[in-house]
């Protein structure tokens, strides 16, 4: 049995997955609205909103990432769980170079480890055919 990017996964009720998709989505909605007052990444080039200030373009593109990888992770989709776990590498990677202490450097990672967790050990596998 072959598995196309729109396949869904088995339909286990899993408590993991949802907690991993409200993570994600929280993460994407904080990238969002907070990204006037998060250092930039590289690049200066944003958004200007009269309510909330400049907004960089790479924190809304991995808000938005985050929230699309929340979408697909809490539909059971195989594309969610992959965009889902990129996603969480990324926000781990930019919470640690974001970092201004060492106290946020070991507490930034843990809700994207959280997610990384359930998205890799907690997914239901692929059914397999019975030869």
């Amino acid at each position: 049995m072959t598995w196309s990017p729109d396949a869904e996964a088995p339909k286990e009720p899993s408590a993991w997955r949802l907690v991993a998709a409200a993570i994600l989505g929280f993460q994407g909605f904080a990238a969002i609205l907070y990204s006037a007052f998060l250092p930039t990444l590289g690049t200066d080039i944003g958004i200007d909103v009269p309510l909330l200030g400049h907004m960089n373009v790479v924190w809304v593109g991995a808000g938005a990432l985050a929230i699309v990888a929340a979408i697909g992770v809490a539909g059971r989709r195989v594309w969610g769980r992959w965009l889902g776990t990129l996603s969480a590498i990324l926000s781990i990677v930019t919470g640690l170079l974001t970092a201004s202490s060492v106290a946020l450097a070991v507490f930034v990672p843990i809700l994207p480890l959280i997610v990384l967790f359930a998205l890799r050990f907690r997914w239901p596998d692929a059914p397999t055919k019975a030869p």
